[in-house]
């Protein structure tokens, strides 16, 4: 019988096929990513009660992240790195999130990333819900909004700042809700980096400052 609240250590030297932390037993377990970075080749599954605590280590996800139980990413960077369509299932919380391949990632759910946002590759994908980025954010990836919720939003609580690494940044929908610092900027663009808008730019707090870089909103695009 698994123990209550057991933790479960994992060291990998090689990259596993597919990973679940199973609370079958109704125990509520921990896994606990240990001394070095993992690389998961299909699926991650986090059952409800359960857990997975990526301890501050790089976790690379080549398949789908289904967290209807707990991720902790305890300050860690967390890779989806795919070839195929990826999906995060779960209101997941991350520290640091990549996403750096051609491919598509989709979120089933709000989710919310703390630290840095880095879309630098492929499309991404809001299916109708809100990616809350707390950040800075890395946007070379096309966004697709899902016709309702507020797409990326910027919601830090300081100044966040919004790049892109080709110099040209697509979104669906982005919204401002971050009531900045003294100066009350929420978010600041860098100059050489241009924004285009596909759908709509909801502004709820705080200023969008672009500088002398060129905004777009695209025919039909709503304020």
């Amino acid at each position: 019988v698994t123990p209550a609240n057991q933790i479960i250590g994992i060291h990998s030297t090689v990259a596993l096929p597919n990973l679940v932390v199973d609370n079958s037993s109704g125990q509520a377990p921990k896994a606990l990513q240990t001394t070095m970075p993992l690389t998961v080749t299909d699926s991650l599954e986090i059952d409800a009660g359960a857990s997975y605590d990526a301890n501050g280590l790089e976790l690379t996800l080549e398949g789908d992240l289904i967290a209807t139980g707990n991720f902790i990413a305890s300050g860690n960077t967390t890779f989806f790195s795919g070839n195929r369509e990826q999906q995060i299932i779960g209101s997941a919380e991350f520290w640091n999130l990549t996403k750096d391949q051609s491919n598509t990632l989709v979120i089933r759910d709000d989710l919310d990333v703390l630290n840095d946002l880095r879309l630098i590759s492929g499309t991404f994908d809001d299916d109708g819900n809100t990616l809350h980025a707390q950040g800075d954010v890395w946007m070379d990836a096309t966004h697709i909004y899902g016709a309702s919720g507020d797409g990326i939003s910027f919601d830090g609580d300081r100044l966040q700042v919004l790049r892109s690494p080709s110099g040209t940044a697509y979104f669906g929908k982005i919204s401002i809700n971050n009531a900045g610092g003294v100066d009350s900027v929420a978010v600041s663009v860098p100059q050489g980096n241009d924004i285009h808008i596909k759908q709509a730019l909801q502004m709820e707090k705080g200023i969008f400052d672009i500088g002398k870089n060129l905004l777009v909103l695209e025919e039909n695009a709503e304020i």
